[in-house]
């Protein structure tokens, strides 16, 4: 239709706002990324998304993680799960049990985040409607919300075993999780 109607160009003055006579812009779309990928020591696993317009990547994030078997079958207790991380941690070396304690703290970390950031979300939405230059924005920082909700559901599992774990291992919680940084674990 657009190639028709420009062939009116000469005789009829503002045709090209005319909206048929437009090119048909391309949608943007979100292309969900999940693999999981077989490698000798486990799975390596890829969650993320590729935004795109027509065949044109307009944007691309996700995060990889390796993921190890466990000796632990799925719906084990937390007394269980401690008692085994204990055991690991007693069986390990002193670089080990640096590396798991500094883990367990950036967990504890995260989660005290993650459950921050919930509670931020619907003043963040909020303001995000307020702001007529966001507004065209604003379902991403609704699904951006929603997600840290899952994840804060996901986390709340694992929040209730961690006094088990630290003491489990021996370890303290971070003293101020508002402020304290997460430690670096070389690998």
């Amino acid at each position: 239709m657009p190639e028709r109607l420009a062939r009116l160009e000469t005789e009829v003055a503002g045709w090209d706002r005319y909206v048929p006579a437009r090119p048909p812009a391309p949608d943007a779309c979100f292309v969900p990324v999940i693999a999981v990928a077989p490698t000798p020591a486990g799975f390596d696993l890829t969650v993320g998304f590729t935004l795109m317009q027509g065949d044109q990547k307009l944007a691309g994030q996700g995060v990889r993680a390796a993921l190890t078997p466990t000796r632990l079958p799925e719906g084990t207790g937390a007394d269980d799960r401690a008692a085994d991380l204990s055991a690991a941690y007693a069986a390990g070396n002193a670089e080990q049990k640096k590396r798991m304690a500094a883990a367990l703290g950036n967990l504890a970390l995260g989660i005290y985040r993650n459950t921050e950031l919930v509670g931020q979300a619907p003043a963040m939405i909020q303001g995000v409607g307020s702001n007529p230059s966001m507004l065209t924005r604003i379902g991403q920082f609704k699904l951006a919300a929603s997600l840290l909700g899952l994840q804060g559901k996901g986390l709340a599992g694992i929040a209730t075993s961690m006094p088990k774990l630290f003491s489990a291992m021996k370890v303290k919680a971070p003293a101020a999780a508002s402020t304290s940084e997460a430690e670096e674990i070389a690998l």
